[in-house]
């Protein structure tokens, strides 16, 4: 046989072989753009999301769309738990809507990661003051003020709301 007919017996065989490697190939090629496209969820993306959710929501409470703020600062701690301002900003909306013992307990979980926070203080204050809870509102309204060194802002607040 000749170099010819040698090369007639590989090509037969190839041909009998290009579904055996082209099939593999194919699924390579396609696994490996699925991969390339499949976004990677990075703290750096979770971070942007949340601070997104945040502005957002802070768009909603001053156009007085409280239910939608309240939903974008859930999402902020569905992604970050420890939030704070989202924490402290649902504070202010169950307290907008009358919801005292929700506002209570957010500004509560305030306090409880940053003990200093003056406003949160204030803001528990105003939350039992409006509760009937006038011994505890004048505890956290203190509080406020020992944090804020005799801030007059609130001080004058708390004349206002003692009176």
């Amino acid at each position: 046989m000749g170099m010819e007919g040698q090369w007639s017996v590989v090509s037969g065989q190839w041909s009998r072989l290009k579904p055996l490697v082209f099939f593999p190939a194919v699924f390579l090629f396609l696994f490996f753009v699925a991969c390339a496209s499949t976004p990677v969820t990075t703290t750096q993306n979770r971070k942007g999301d949340a601070e997104t959710h945040f502005a957002l929501g802070g768009a909603y409470y001053r156009k007085g769309l409280l239910d939608e703020a309240a939903q974008e600062w859930r999402r902020v701690l569905a992604i970050y738990p420890g939030h704070r301002g989202a924490r402290f900003n649902l504070g202010l909306v169950s307290g907008d809507k009358g919801f005292l013992d929700e506002a209570i307990s957010n500004y509560e979980k305030v306090i409880s990661t940053n003990p200093d926070d003056a406003r949160a203080h204030y803001n528990l204050g105003l939350a039992y003051r409006c509760s009937g809870r006038l011994d505890e509102a004048i505890s956290e309204y203190k509080k406020a003020l020992g944090i804020n060194g005799g801030s007059t802002e609130f001080e004058v607040s708390l004349h206002n709301n003692l009176a």
